[in-house]
C-alpha cells in the first residue's frame, strides 16, 4: 500500500510507528515487573529499555516485510551497493560519517550541559545495570536489529514513499529527520521532560543532515546501515562493562 491511498492519519501513524512499538514494549515490560511485586514497575522497565528496543524492531521488521510484500519497496532493495560507484561511495560515506560522529557528539555534549545540572544524570537512566545475561543479549542483538530498520524504515521506504505523493521536495526530509530524532524519546520513556527533550532533539541536526544525504544520493544507505551498527554497538558495550 503507498502513501497516496492512505489518509494523513495513516502516514503520522507510519511516522510514529516506532516510537509506539517502543512505549508499548516498555509498558509490556513494566507489566511483568507488576505482576512480579516489583516496588516500582515502570522505573524498573526504564532500566530494561534495550529489550522493549529489540522487541520493538523485530515488530518493525514484520511490519516492514509485510508493508513490502503488498506491492511497495522490496526489503533487500535498501541494501543493494552499485558496483560501479563502490569506491565513489565508500569515501563519500566515510566523509559523511566522521562529519556526523563530531555533530552528534557536540550536540550530545552541549545538550546534557544545558539541559541537566549533573551531566551524568542522563548517562546514569541509559546505562543502568542489568544482569549481565541481559548486557550480552543486549550487544549481540540490539545494534544489528536497530541498524536493520531504523534507518532503512524512515530513510528507505518512508521517504520514498512520501517522495511520490508530495509535491514539495523538501517535506519528506523534514518529516522523516523529524520522526527519526523524537522516536529516541521513548527509549526509554521517562517522565522527565528535560530527559525527554534531550532524547527527542539531541539528534535533529543530524537526522536532517543524513536525511538529505540521502536524498540526494540514496545508494549509501547501505554504508548508513553498516556504520549505524557500528555506532550502537559501541554504544551498547558499556552495558556489559558496568554490570
Amino acid at each position: 500500500m503507498s502513501i497516496q491511498k492512505r489518509t494523513a492519519w495513516g502516514t503520522i501513524f507510519l511516522l510514529l510507528l516506532r516510537p509506539l512499538l517502543f512505549i508499548s514494549c516498555q509498558t509490556g515490560i513494566a507489566a511483568v515487573f507488576f505482576f512480579t511485586a516489583h516496588g516500582n514497575p515502570w522505573n524498573e522497565a526504564v532500566h530494561w529499555w534495550p529489550f522493549a528496543g529489540i522487541l520493538a524492531s523485530v515488530l518493525n521488521i514484520i511490519i516492514f516485510y509485510r508493508l513490502n510484500t503488498n506491492g511497495s519497496l522490496l526489503f533487500k532493495e535498501l541494501f543493494q551497493a552499485e558496483r560501479k560507484n563502490l569506491l565513489k561511495d565508500i569515501l563519500t560515506a566515510i566523509a559523511v560519517i566522521l562529519a556526523s560522529l563530531i555533530l552528534v557528539m557536540a550536540l550530545n555534549t552541549v545538550g546534557m550541559g544545558f539541559l541537566f545540572k549533573d551531566p551524568k544524570m542522563p548517562l546514569a537512566i541509559m546505562y543502568g545495570k542489568l544482569p549481565f545475561w541481559a548486557g550480552i543479549t543486549t550487544v549481540v542483538l540490539l545494534p544489528l536489529l536497530v541498524a536493520v530498520t531504523e534507518i532503512p524504515w524512515y530513510f528507505g521506504y518512508l521517504m520514498k514513499e512520501l517522495e511520490t505523493s508530495s509535491t514539495i521536495k523538501w517535506l519528506p526530509i523534514v518529516l522523516c529527520a523529524v520522526a527519526f530524532s523524537i522516536q529516541h524519546g521513548a527509549l526509554p520513556l521517562v517522565f522527565n521532560v528535560n530527559f525527554v527533550i534531550w532524547r527527542s532533539l539531541m539528534m535533529l541536526p543530524f537526522t536532517l543532515f543524513l536525511a538529505g544525504i540521502l536524498a540526494w544520493r540514496k545508494r549509501l544507505l547501505p554504508y548508513f546501515v553498516i556504520a549505524h551498527f557500528l555506532m550502537d554497538l559501541a554504544m551498547t558495550i558499556p552495558l556489559v562493562i558496568t554490570e
